[in-house]
């Protein structure tokens, strides 16, 4: 091996070990303690919760979250899983598709787009002027399947409170 090979493999070794060695030298710094799961907290401060802990939410303008942990199980009916709902909301009739916040139009409608609507009632209610009966819901689902990403799923069913 030559002189500029062991050079090579000099400087890699030290900014292999200078990147290693930063996380904890930016920790001293800031005076922040390791927390648990070894996220680093500033001292008098509660923990954060890791970003991978968050539960993701929906925000679609004109619906409401329904509560997951009250069961999802009528999204099989979708060809939904149900342990890998992560949020869950609704838009409850009656209407049509133009009493709908224009938001919520192009949300449809990308879905179209992407293939993520799921049953006729909705397809119905954004092509055929359809309307939303009163004791149906507009359901979106954010689904997150492990190992895949997430995406939103829209379809119609009865109201569910």
């Amino acid at each position: 091996m030559n002189l500029f090979g062991t050079l090579v493999i000099i400087v890699a070794i030290v900014w292999v070990l200078a990147y290693i060695e930063r996380p904890r030298r930016q920790q001293e710094q800031s005076g922040a303690t390791p927390g648990r799961n070894g996220v680093a907290q500033a001292a008098g401060q509660e923990p954060a919760q890791p970003p991978a802990m968050r539960r993701p939410r929906l925000a679609i303008e004109g619906t409401e979250s329904m509560d997951c942990s009250r069961g999802v199980g009528f999204v099989k009916g979708f060809a939904l899983p149900p342990a890998h709902v992560a949020d869950l909301v609704k838009r409850v009739g009656p209407g049509t598709l133009a009493s709908l916040p224009e938001s919520m139009q192009q949300t449809l409608r990308g879905l179209y787009q992407d293939g993520c609507l799921h049953g006729l009632e909705v397809v119905d209610l954004l092509f055929r002027g359809a309307s939303l009966e009163a004791d149906k819901a507009l359901y979106f689902a954010m689904v997150a399947p492990p190992n895949q990403p997430i995406h939103v799923v829209g379809f119609v069913d009865k109201n569910r409170s």
